[in-house]
């Protein structure tokens, strides 16, 4: 049996990879395990239609694999006994841990399916929902939210939503520290207009010393989410100041359950490679978590069984590692390769050879990129590498 991270019970905070749509599947989860055994992932939102439906469509998003264990599988909907049904289904196929969507700010998800963020003007219903799931599994049921919504974005409205939910079961909340604007705004700018309020998730920690919360929103980084999750974090008032005090120092204030990015781990996943050691505490990280060589080699190897069925097409098994270069020299030659030989050469070389092929073109302008130790600072220029690399190793 795979050994789990429980994040309703005790322990140390969890670090999570988000729920992200057309990322999260069980390729790039895969792939999220060259760098990190630790963190927590999570599938991207499936509605409880589709399980009870489609499921046949799903194995993509809901195939599971051991190593991507501890996992968290997001559940859209708005019907209690629909997605409790969908999630029996979800604890058969051995998910750690089911959590409902009630943050997403899609116009698709809020005006035609009246779920997602909508779901935060009726926090009965979510009440509801949580109650009636709970009824029918044995895995924690969590609940990932904003802090409000267009302009009922209060703390009181924030705390009132918290407490009628925990009602229903709820003990942990996963908050993307800010709000939803449910019209005029689409997904990807209600990622970055509303401004981020972490206080308002700390002041949860605060008021409801029964129930654990995780932050989400503007994680950039691992040293990010390891200072966010010990306290180290300030808005520059008294107020705060004096809260944070009471979780860092004074220790008479449970701090946050955990931490949560998501885009910054799909644009640049080589952030992963140090999670285990750095913020899990952990003797070693993953040995195939050494550098681009080592992670692309594994991944190769992943791919390969996909490759030869002709499952999956080349794009769904290569789309994870887009980002591997991110920031470093060779960037755009393995962008470029990628993308030239997924059009060109797809009739004629599998997903792991186009690869193969794409790391020799980088080996070659760029020799020692691919082992340069992912634990090093990234090179500005090709002609730093070897001296950084060096400087590290002395």
């Amino acid at each position: 049996m795979v050994a789990t991270v429980d994040s309703e019970g005790p322990g140390k905070p969890i670090l999570s990879v988000a729920p992200m749509l057309a990322v999260t599947n069980t390729h790039f989860r895969n792939f999220m395990r060259c760098f990190t055994r630790e963190a927590q992932l999570w599938t991207e939102m499936v509605t409880d239609g589709a399980i009870l439906n489609n499921m046949d469509r799903l194995q993509q998003n809901l195939c599971l694999e051991d190593i991507e264990h501890p996992i968290v599988c997001q559940l859209g909907g708005s019907d209690p006994k629909t997605l409790a049904e969908a999630g029996k289904l979800i604890e058969k196929l051995g998910f750690d841990e089911i959590n409902l969507n009630v943050g997403c700010p899609s116009n698709r998800v809020v005006s035609q399916g009246c779920f997602g963020a909508a779901l935060m003007k009726t926090p009965e219903t979510v009440r509801d929902i949580v109650h009636e799931i709970r009824r029918h599994v044995q895995i924690p049921v969590t609940v990932k939210t904003r802090i409000g919504y267009d302009h009922c974005d209060s703390r009181d409205v924030l705390r009132n939503f918290v407490q009628t939910v925990s009602a229903g079961g709820c003990r942990h909340f996963i908050i993307h520290a800010r709000k939803a604007w449910l019209k005029g705004v689409d997904p990807k700018k209600n990622r970055s207009v509303p401004p981020l309020l972490y206080g308002r998730v700390y002041d949860l920690c605060d008021q409801f010393p029964h129930l654990d919360f995780s932050l989400n929103g503007g994680v950039r980084s691992i040293q990010q989410a390891i200072d966010l999750a010990a306290g180290k974090w300030t808005d520059g008032t008294a107020e705060m100041d004096a809260l944070l005090r009471r979780i860092t120092r004074d220790k008479t204030v449970k701090p946050l359950r955990g931490v949560m990015l998501g885009r910054a781990a799909s644009a640049d996943p080589c952030i992963l490679a140090n999670v285990d050691t750095d913020f899990y505490g952990a003797d070693a990280n993953p040995p195939t978590s050494h550098s681009r060589r080592t992670v692309l080699e594994a991944y190769r190897n992943y791919i390969k069984p996909f490759a030869e069925d002709g499952e999956y097409s080349h794009f769904a098994l290569l789309k994870p590692v887009l980002g591997v270069f991110n920031g470093m020299p060779g960037n755009r030659l393995f962008r470029f390769t990628l993308d030239h030989l997924m059009r060109d050469q797809s009739r004629v070389w599998t997903a792991e050879e186009i690869l193969a092929h794409t790391m020799a073109a980088v080996d070659e302008t760029f020799p020692g990129v691919l082992e340069y130790p992912l634990r090093c600072p990234k090179p500005c220029r090709y002609d730093e590498l070897s001296s950084k690399r060096e400087a590290n190793e002395s």
